[in-house]
This record gives C-alpha cells, structure tokens and sequence, in this order.
C-alpha cells in the first residue's frame, strides 16, 4: 500500500485509467452504498508494473497523509483483480466487489463497516 499527494485532475485522470480499478467510498457508491462522497481523497488498485512508471504518467508526491492510496498487485495476479472487476456507469472500473469492502473496514468510520457488510450481503 502506498499513499501520495495527487492533484485533482491526476486523480481523476487515473481513476478512469484502463489499467486502475477504483475501491473505496467511490466504489461502494457506484455499487449503490448510500454513502457521502469522500472529498479527501480516493483509492485505487493497479498493477505493480503500472506502479513502477506512475510517476512518469501522473505528478505524484510519496506522502503518508495523501488523498490517494493505492494498492499495488502483483502482475502474475492482476487478471484475476481485473477479472473480478465491474465497470461503473461512467466507465470506470471498480475494484471486485469484496476488496472494496475490505477497504470500507478498514475505515475508522462505522457506516463505513455497515457499508461494507451490505456489499457483502449483496453478493451471497
């Protein structure tokens, strides 16, 4: 998992990359989670080998309290992330379904957990 300080077109830039699965708040939203929009910031799965040349694709600085997290999957496994995957109504991808809520729990915030529990419910 790693975390930078990424301007807002970047971050809109990436979230609607091929090669980027959206989770998070944004995720559960378009997967019709009655959440609030996180304005401080997003978070994003993509390959280790997109990882590796992020920063010639996107200004990015490494910061512990940056609005995007993203979590780097390995290649050997990434068709199974993009498999799984869902594209949004507005063409962007989500993260599979039980990633995002995994990402929801780790949130401090409590509908956030309910949130998750939902996604889940949703895919039994």
């Amino acid at each position: 998992v790693h975390r930078y300080e990424v301007s807002g077109a970047d971050a809109e830039f990436l979230s609607s990359h091929d090669d980027v699965a959206v989770s998070g708040v944004a995720a559960a939203i378009e997967m019709g989670e009655l959440l609030a929009v996180d304005a401080r910031g997003m978070e994003l799965y993509l390959a280790a080998s997109f990882h590796e040349y992020l920063g010639s694709v996107v200004a990015l600085v490494a910061d512990p309290l940056g609005n995007v997290v993203v979590r780097v999957v390995h290649d050997d496994v990434w068709d199974l992330v993009m498999g799984a995957s869902q594209i949004a109504d507005g063409g962007v991808r989500l993260a599979p379904r039980a990633a995002v809520a995994l990402d929801l729990m780790a949130s401090a915030d409590p509908r956030h957990w309910i949130a998750a529990r939902h996604l889940l419910d949703e895919h039994d």
